[in-house]
């Protein structure tokens, strides 16, 4: 299955040119006997130049279009990855402000030396726990977005390349159908094989890009991936304060009624 915006791709690549060329060659007659073109083989090639042009010229408007479109897909990436990391240093920061306050509360509470070194100790283990969260939250998310940026350009570079044999294939079959006809080839046999040509153009172009792994397919595991990192980190975390922590409780014990 492929991801939308590579049918979009695929799909105008096929449009480009798969339909039979709309030129009246089947009902001409064939030669003169002894061989020689007719007079209007040349406006049957002339007609033959004229629709690889109109493909040539399709081909550029609608790659202009799928170029414009990948760099609008890449910009939308960009700004919400921006936007992801605006939000995130934002709860962060938020999230050191009530820390240092809380902090400040439970400092305010101590009385006896055995108060204040239990909480200088958990203070300085809360945060070394809390700079490796953000370290390893930081790493897997890099990590994370490294691999979808090779995944993208690689499926880029898989549609581009079929796409890219494809219209070899169906130039080289325009060139084919244009020399034959002013070689004095039968026009109808001309038409024939460049309809046969664009056919199996476009039956290629479809079966190879069945081969090509659907982006979404290689995305999943990274998703997948990071999100376990970022179970590991929380998970961690706990268990680094988890001693300090009872430590703490213990230096300040709850007064009995």
């Amino acid at each position: 299955m492929q991801s939308n915006f590579s049918k979009k791709i695929i799909a105008a690549a096929i449009a480009l040119n798969l339909i039979a060329p709309s030129l009246a060659l089947a009902d001409e007659k064939p030669n003169r006997p002894d061989g020689a073109a007719r007079p209007e083989a040349g406006m049957i090639c002339e007609r033959l130049t004229t629709f690889g042009s109109k493909v040539q010229e399709n081909m550029y408007t609608q790659e202009t279009r799928l170029s414009a479109k990948r760099n609008e897909h890449s910009l939308r990436m960009s700004s919400a990855r921006k936007e992801r990391d605006a939000k995130l240093d934002s709860k962060r920061s938020e999230h050191d402000d009530n820390l240092n306050e809380r902090f400040t509360k439970i400092e305010a509470r101590a009385t006896t030396d055995a108060q204040k070194t239990a909480i200088t100790t958990f203070r300085a283990t809360f945060e070394t726990a809390l700079a490796a969260r953000k370290a390893a939250i930081d790493n897997a998310l890099s990590i994370y977005r490294s691999g979808v940026d090779t995944a993208v350009a690689s499926h880029k570079t898989a549609i581009d390349s079929i796409v890219t044999e494809f219209k070899t294939t169906v130039q080289a079959a325009q060139d084919k159908a244009i020399t034959d006809c002013r070689s004095g080839v039968d026009p109808k046999t001309v038409k024939e094989t460049l309809q046969a040509s664009l056919k199996a153009a476009k039956e290629k172009l479809q079966a190879d890009r069945k081969t090509i792994e659907n982006r979404g397919d290689s995305i999943q595991p990274l998703i997948e991936t990071r999100n376990a990192a970022f179970k590991k980190a929380a998970d961690d975390f706990k268990t680094a304060i988890e001693s300090a922590k009872s430590a703490l409780k213990a230096a300040f014990p709850e007064k009995s009624e």
